[in-house]
């Protein structure tokens, strides 16, 4: 009997454990990164911002923001906003997406720097 309720006890505390770690897991954000353009590079004229959402965690849409202003707000792959650069002062901008988790935390892109010239 007491072997029994060692074995229960044991068998227990790692049920307990892979059940924590699944949870941990489920609650990363979904990772995001801007595909194009690419960070350091010239842009003019009207410019695809192209955001790609790198992991299997379900989204509701990604949310496209240059210089800390949301542009756009996109439901649909593939995540891509035409952006106007001549409405933009000529220099560098800052641009990053964030990917709108289904269940739990949003995922931001890294910030990636492009200068707009026109």
């Amino acid at each position: 009997m007491c072997k029994l309720r060692k074995v229960v006890c044991l068998l227990t505390v790692l049920l307990s454990l892979a059940v924590c770690a699944v949870v941990l897991s489920c609650n990363d954000p979904p990772g995001i990164g801007i595909h194009t353009p690419g960070d350091g590079v010239t842009v003019s004229a009207t410019t695809p911002i192209t955001a790609e959402v790198t992991s299997e965690t379900e989204v509701k849409g990604v949310d496209i923001y240059v210089d800390g202003k949301l542009l756009a707000s996109l439901s649909e792959q593939p995540y891509q906003y035409d952006w106007d650069t001549t409405a933009e002062t000529d220099g560098t901008h800052k641009v990053y997406a964030k990917a709108r988790a289904l269940r739990r935390a949003d995922g931001v892109s890294k910030t990636i720097s492009v200068t707009a010239k026109n």
